[in-house]
């Protein structure tokens, strides 16, 4: 059995190592952090930091990973039809989402890294909103794919361009306003095609 202490030290552990990744690229470029700079902040040593990560790569795929599984989870068992139809569903999810991860996602939205991670996670997240609805949006696969990506990208668009703003409107309206968008969008398509 796991020494639940020792568990509850990783955790600590990686958290203060995430906050203090976070907190330096709102200081630094991505380019120019350093495992030194990480450990000091985070208040651990550099080996401790070499325990939980390979590089700062590796920590930043984690962190990847983290918002993928966030957005995954939020929108687990939704039903899209009845979704379509309430957009105050998709807005409950998308809240969800951004209120799991707006400390982290303020931050690396901003983030230009090899790769571009907004791209990377837009996609991860495509692939996986096209898995769940498939069985449930009875469309053609070009046009299903086209719809999810407009749907994500547009998403991912607000929120940084949210994150970047003075912020006027809040989080809540913002995503009611998103979900409202993407839901009359799709109708209107859906309804072309079914003619």
């Amino acid at each position: 059995m796991k020494d639940k202490r020792t568990d509850r030290r990783v955790i600590k552990t990686k958290k203060a190592i995430h906050n203090a990744f976070v907190e330096l690229v709102t200081t630094k470029g991505v380019r120019s952090i350093t495992v030194r700079d990480i450990a000091e902040l985070a208040d651990v040593n550099r080996k401790t930091f070499y325990n939980h990560y390979n590089d700062i790569s590796e920590l930043i795929d984690e962190m990847e990973t983290e918002i993928i599984k966030a957005f995954d989870s939020s929108m687990a068992g939704i039903d899209l039809v009845e979704a379509l139809e309430n957009p105050k569903e998709i807005c409950r999810r998308l809240l969800a989402i951004g209120y799991n991860l707006k400390d982290i996602c303020e931050h690396l939205m901003k983030i230009e890294y090899d790769g571009n991670m907004v791209q990377k996670i837009a996609a991860a997240l495509t692939k996986s909103i096209k898995k769940t609805s498939a069985d449930q949006i009875h469309v053609d696969e070009p046009t299903l794919k086209m719809m999810m990506e407009f749907a994500v990208a547009g998403m991912l668009q607000a929120y940084q361009s949210w994150f970047y703003s003075d912020r006027s409107e809040s989080i809540e309206e913002l995503s009611m306003r998103l979900s409202i968008l993407i839901v009359n969008g799709f109708n209107g398509l859906l309804s072309e095609i079914r003619k």
